[in-house]
């Protein structure tokens, strides 16, 4: 949103805001009406990538590396193959959401050659043999159009983790899904929101005030007996 300067951590929890603003400058979505649909494809393949680390939790790397031979659609469940890596860990299956499926298969139906996201070495040349390593000037540009400031790519990452952690994925989780090979790197990268933490004073509120009540119940019982 122009003129609207927000930081990494003020929408953490809220990677619409980001993915809004970085793909479609002054509007939170796309709208059928809108008279100029060029935007979103001007945004590729930023949006892309994007999308397949905050779906995900893969980093930028990860993404500009896929090759078709490493997307299992049709198996059960559709997983992304990670082959390469700095370490065992890093070198996993990850579960592929519906976001990413979609994503994923139209890169597939386009690709001419082994890699979905080719090395750009013309205004519209591709080289298919070699990935692409960088999308720092389009992200530059769309932070730029958009207004918002100190978000890097791989922040999309950290908020894959709090997403993942906020919808009950446990340590040992996030940890396989993120590839890391230390828990304490996977808890840096869980931010919760306040939302989230006030949902779970809530719910410690609520278990403490039923078992006080079974506490009564169960010495109002013992009275009785005696």
């Amino acid at each position: 949103m122009p003129g609207v300067t927000r930081s990494r951590a003020d929408d953490f929890s809220d990677p619409d805001f980001f993915l809004g603003c970085l793909f479609f400058p002054g509007t939170r979505k796309l709208q059928s009406g809108d008279p100029h649909p060029g935007r979103a494809s001007r945004r590729q393949p930023l949006r892309d990538v994007a999308t397949l680390i905050v779906e995900l939790g893969l980093c930028p790397g990860e993404v500009f590396a896929i090759r078709a031979q490493d997307v299992h659609l049709a198996a059960v469940p559709a997983y992304l193959h990670i082959p390469y890596g700095k370490t065992e860990f890093r070198r996993r299956d990850v579960p592929i959401t519906k976001c990413a499926r979609e994503v994923l298969t139209q890169r597939i139906s386009a690709a001419k050659g082994k890699y979905l996201f080719p090395l750009r070495v013309g205004k519209n040349a591709y080289d298919w043999t070699r990935p692409m390593n960088d999308v720092s000037h389009a992200h530059s540009e769309a932070l730029e159009a958009s207004g918002v400031t100190r978000f890097r790519l791989y922040d999309l990452r950290h908020t894959a983790a709090t997403r993942a952690a906020e919808a009950g994925a446990n340590p040992l989780e996030l940890q396989k899904l993120l590839g890391h090979s230390d828990l304490k790197t996977t808890q840096r990268y869980v931010h919760l929101s306040k939302r989230h933490l006030a949902e779970v004073q809530r719910r410690i509120e609520k278990h403490r005030a039923e078992r006080e009540i079974a506490e009564v119940e169960m010495q109002k019982g013992e009275a009785t007996v005696q």
